[in-house]
């Protein structure tokens, strides 16, 4: 791998206390929109825009970065093609210092197809490519002195520092982090105990009868007439 040109070179937008290194994937993503559908078999369909830019965990963070006027260092890995020339000059045009970049011919620039849908959604067709090939020998680590931050993108598509330890700058001294092993902690289940719930004591309520006053009637009805029996013939 051969390194990038720009190292130390790139003119900066504004002057900034704050340094720092992104590592990790550098991918050209390839924008059209708005896309409806994919036309069949050998038809075209005409979009508002289509364009190219700056992506991936370290090369797109590293842009807003640079809009924010931090000076920025990219390092990672792409081909030699046609794609790495276009994403170096969309980083170079943020003022990104592209020196820490890495030249292989042993794979294609990492690069995306998003065709954006009207509603937002933007499906991926894409390629890992020359991302995965960067090697913890790549990376100027004594160089990383006097950063203010380095940012580790994606670490699970950078499968050449797969199991290589990481090594965190310092204006001192140089600090090895090596994974340590996690065990779980066993978890023991809490006994519940239940409650004992005492039934509540219920009272009867004393019920006193009322007393019915009868009600006059009226003598005039005939129901409630009654006949002396000795009024009464056969």
């Amino acid at each position: 791998m051969t390194a990038a040109p720009g190292d130390g070179a790139v003119a900066r937008r504004t002057v900034t206390a704050h340094r720092v290194a992104v590592i990790g994937p550098h991918i050209l993503d390839v924008l059209g929109r708005p896309v409806e559908s994919i036309p069949v078999g050998q038809g075209s369909a005409r979009l508002t825009e289509i364009r190219a830019t700056a992506a991936g965990t370290a090369a797109g963070t590293g842009v807003d970065l640079a809009k924010l006027g931090v000076s920025v260092r990219s390092i990672g890995a792409v081909g030699t093609d046609l794609l790495a020339d276009i994403l170096l000059a969309a980083l170079t045009s943020h003022g990104i210092d592209t020196g820490g970049l890495v030249r292989t011919a042993a794979a294609q620039t990492s690069a995306t197809i998003l065709p954006i849908r009207p509603n937002g959604e933007r499906p991926a067709l894409h390629v890992p490519g020359a991302t995965r090939l960067l090697r913890l020998a790549d990376i100027d680590l004594t160089g990383l002195v006097g950063f203010d931050a380095v940012l580790l993108g994606g670490p699970d598509a950078l499968a050449g520092l797969s199991g290589a330890p990481t090594w965190q700058p310092s204006s001192r001294r140089r600090t090895v982090v090596r994974p340590t092993a996690v065990r779980p902690t066993a978890v023991r289940p809490t006994a519940v105990r239940p409650t004992a719930v005492r039934p509540t004591a219920v009272r009867p309520t004393a019920v006193r009868p009322t007393a019915v006053r009868p009600t006059a009637m009226a003598r005039s009805s005939p129901w409630m007439s009654c006949t002396p029996a000795a009024n009464v013939t056969s």
